[in-house]
């Protein structure tokens, strides 16, 4: 049971790899980029797991809303979904507009 589901979210995590990466391929510089672009694809990927998780927890908060672990869990994911979207948007900004073409 656990080897099945843990094959179909390695399975899910390579797809998303390779999307984000086919979207990014024209924009990176060539090379091995030293700044924050080479964090850029994890980046993505976490803000896009953060809210796969965020949205079962605000469910459950709004069923027990006098629950404190639950708002723990609520701030830790935010803050990390709120790190992961700053350098995402330094990244892509790097990448906008430092890199010459």
């Amino acid at each position: 049971m656990i080897n099945t589901i843990l094959s179909k979210l390695k399975f899910f995590d390579s797809k998303l790899s390779a999307s984000i990466n086919i979207f990014l391929k024209p924009y990176m510089p060539p090379g091995d980029p030293q700044s924050l672009t080479a964090l850029l694809p994890n980046s993505i990927k976490i803000v896009i797991y953060s809210l796969i998780i965020l949205v079962p927890l605000l469910f459950f908060k709004f069923l027990y809303p006098e629950n404190k672990k639950i708002t723990v869990a609520i701030v830790i994911i935010l803050g990390l979904l709120g790190l992961s979207i700053i350098i995402t948007f330094f990244g892509l900004y790097i990448i906008f507009f430092m890199v010459p073409v």
